[in-house]
């Protein structure tokens, strides 16, 4: 584990390694590609909608702070469902797209409709 503060030192320890959480769960991730709206997806709202952990809200961007970057797919934990109720996108060409019973455990690839 490496840890970096503006200013200070950097410290480095070997000690502690990364394991799984034993409450950790089912997820879904989403790959946006757009059609009228930018190739990525970009500025996309997602909404998903699961049985034990109700609504959750997302969007598609490559921003996530400062000086970084990051791609898609949008990441959803889903804890002990196995499957998204319901998922809505709404594109930024003002396009919404619903999804339904949709199962967790992949990334799920979704082009905006033409409508």
């Amino acid at each position: 584990m490496t840890s970096i503060t503006t200013g200070g030192k950097t410290y480095l320890s070997r000690e502690g390694t990364w394991s799984p959480s034993p409450y950790s769960g089912h997820w879904l991730d989403i790959a946006l590609s757009g059609t009228k709206s930018n190739r990525d997806g970009i500025g996309a709202r997602i909404k998903l909608v699961s049985k034990t952990v109700g609504a959750q809200f997302n969007h598609m961007t490559t921003s996530v702070g400062y000086a970084s970057s990051s791609l898609g797919p949008v990441h959803f934990g889903l804890g002990l469902d196995t499957r998204a109720d319901l998922i809505e996108i709404h594109w930024p060409s003002g396009i919404v797209q619903t999804l339904q019973s949709v199962d967790a455990g992949q990334v799920l690839k979704v082009t905006e409709p033409e409508r």
